[in-house]
């Protein structure tokens, strides 16, 4: 474990608590966006990479204007693949052809979207 990483450490074991009183894994967990960046700030940490830690942990989050909501990765690969799974064929293939034929610079912003909710690293 690196220096940054222990730095982080006292900040996501808090978060985690946090979000299992709240009833995480089990339910999303919402939190105000704006007070989690200032709580970070106040301990010298950057709140977005926090995320990416708790993003290799499992914990996936979207961000709205106001909140912040914490879920679990696996939850949100289950409802994929059960919306892939229900696809009918034919549009599942205008999807792979779609995505295909993306510039690659839009492939590279889908990547990062789902490196940031935990999807893939």
């Amino acid at each position: 474990m690196t220096d940054l990483n222990t730095a982080y450490e006292p900040f996501l074991d808090n978060l985690n608590r946090i979000l299992e009183r709240n009833g995480f894994p089990d339910k999303r967990v919402s939190l105000p966006l704006e007070k989690m960046y200032e709580v970070a700030h106040e301990k010298g940490l950057n709140f977005n990479k926090a995320l990416e830690q708790l993003a290799e942990r499992g914990v996936a989050h979207e961000k709205t204007n106001d909140k912040i909501i914490f879920f679990s990765r696996d939850d949100m690969l289950k409802q994929a693949e059960a919306m892939l799974r229900n696809l009918p064929p034919e549009q599942l293939r205008q999807f792979e052809e779609m995505f295909r034929n993306m510039p690659e610079e839009e492939k590279a912003q889908m990547m990062e979207k789902a490196k940031g909710m935990g999807l893939v690293k």
